[in-house]
């Protein structure tokens, strides 16, 4: 399974492949974006189609720990993903600075 963790705004993209595609695999996908990217994103995960989706007590108790917010895509325009948010700077020719716009991650457990 290829994970991918894009940050849209600033165009920053995270991509590990697992042997398998199982919630493990998601989660440590996750973790590693969120190592590799220097901290969590302040705004929203977006997450892909899914026709029936459930939550498990994992990814909720994940999302917590983090600080995470997802938002669930849906197929149709009404699902469409939110806008990403702009970073919180900008250079004098408006263009992100290189700040960042993660919070660290939380040390594991």
């Amino acid at each position: 399974m290829l994970f991918a963790f894009r940050l849209s705004f600033l165009g920053k993209a995270v991509h590990r492949i697992f042997i398998s595609g199982g919630q493990d695999a998601f989660l440590e996908g996750h973790v590693h974006a969120f190592t590799t990217l220097g901290g969590v994103p302040t705004g929203k995960i977006v997450l892909g189609f899914a026709q029936q989706r459930v939550e498990t007590a994992r990814w909720t108790a994940f999302r917590s720990h983090f600080g995470a917010e997802a938002w669930y895509c849906q197929p149709g325009l009404q699902g469409a993903a939110p806008q990403a948010s702009s970073p919180r700077s900008t250079t004098p020719g408006g263009k992100p600075s290189a700040e960042p716009t993660a919070t660290p991650p939380a040390p594991a457990h």
